[in-house]
């Protein structure tokens, strides 16, 4: 894992968060935002606002919308409701199926990630954070 990615639509660091919502988050975790690349390339801040962001969509839109949420916008989040919580829509923004608990994305080399490095489960008590798995290829 690349603490320095930066996504296609500029997405920074582990947890692939975008440099505006990042400051956003960093002024609700009382952080003293400076520039995206000096607090989204540390791993810690970059893990503590994705985690926060995360949890906050959680809350908004429970599992599967918070995770088309922090890949695809909120927006889609929206749209997925409205339309019945269309697992094709969750699949092709996570690449994770209704009731899976992980995923397996491969990523080609010095390419950058498409969705962040974790999956969540839900059994109805508990909230499971799996790591995605990549597979590298070339």
């Amino acid at each position: 894992m690349d603490p320095r990615i930066v996504s296609k639509a500029g997405a920074m660091g582990l947890m692939q968060v975008m440099p505006v919502t990042g400051m956003f988050v960093a002024n609700y975790e009382g952080l003293t935002w400076t520039a995206p690349d000096e607090i989204l390339f540390n791993p810690v801040y970059n893990i503590r606002l994705g985690s926060r962001l995360l949890s906050s969509l959680i809350e908004k839109y429970n599992l599967e919308g918070a995770l088309i949420a922090y890949n695809g916008g909120e927006k889609l989040a929206a749209t997925w409701l409205t339309n019945g919580r269309d697992s094709n829509t969750l699949w092709k923004e996570t690449g994770i199926r209704a009731g899976h608990t992980g995923a397996v994305q491969e990523l080609s080399v010095g390419k950058a990630l498409t969705m962040p490095p974790v999956a969540l489960s839900h059994d109805g008590a508990a909230l499971t954070v799996h790591l995605v798995a990549y597979r590298i290829i070339s």
